[in-house]
């Protein structure tokens, strides 16, 4: 009996449709594991949505506030830590030696580049984070941080948490600033990203946040300012 050989031509035809298929595959393999990135980083912050919830029941509704400016001040994300299962480094969120190995859910599974639980950049801003909140500081009490609940009337159009570059924003009545939500949202999801609400529930938005809801007009008035204040004002 004559013994089967592969001759070269044949052997290049097969590599060659193995290649052909290999990079058919690829990319839906790739847009697979994008999408379950995605779906972990909402899975996130749905947890984080119950434990805003925790927090603000045991402390007579109020959501955690914030204090900006200062290494020793207590930001949300220490406060609400406080009721989450313990994570090793919560005592050191600004130690810029301290490089963390487990992040829990503080860190969007898109987000490599956050080395830190959160660090101060030079203008003295918590960044390098994956999550940032609808709050700017304790003088601000309409927005979704340092507020109490019974105040949300729209919960599920107030916006809580967000993938982000830094961990707090305000939606100033201009453009440009670097903490409004436009400058610190990151689309790190498909050209979109997460957004959790007062109520709990998150989604996906394509974009980033606009903080003026696309309108340019007068800024006379809060309602004419802040065309989707429903998202931003509890009230």
């Amino acid at each position: 009996m004559k013994r089967a050989r592969f001759t070269l031509v044949e052997l290049l035809v097969v590599i060659a449709i193995i290649a052909i298929l290999a990079a058919m595959l690829l990319p839906a393999l790739s847009q697979a594991r994008a999408r379950a990135r995605t779906t972990q980083c909402m899975s996130q912050l749905k947890q984080f949505g119950t434990f805003f919830m925790l927090y603000a029941d045991s402390n007579q509704g109020w959501t955690p506030e914030n204090l900006p400016g200062s290494e020793t001040h207590r930001n949300w994300f220490q406060l609400l830590a406080t009721v989450m299962p313990s994570l090793p480094g919560y005592a050191d969120w600004y130690n810029p030696g301290m490089v963390k190995n487990n992040f829990g859910i503080w860190r969007c599974p898109e987000n490599q580049a956050q080395v830190y639980l959160s660090q101060w950049d030079s203008n003295q801003r918590p960044r390098y984070t994956s999550y940032c909140a609808n709050g700017y500081s304790q003088s601000v009490r309409n927005l979704f941080l340092w507020n109490k609940t019974i105040n949300f009337r729209h919960p599920s159009q107030l916006i809580a948490l967000f993938d982000a570059n830094g961990s707090t924003s305000y939606p100033w009545c201009t453009t440009g600033d670097n903490n409004a939500p436009e400058a610190v949202s990151e689309a790190r999801h498909n050209g979109g990203l997460n957004v959790l609400f007062a109520d709990g529930h998150a989604k996906y938005q394509k974009g980033v946040l606009r903080y003026r809801g696309e309108y340019l007009g007068s800024r006379d008035t809060f309602v004419d300012c802040f065309a989707n204040g429903k998202a931003w004002y509890a009230q």
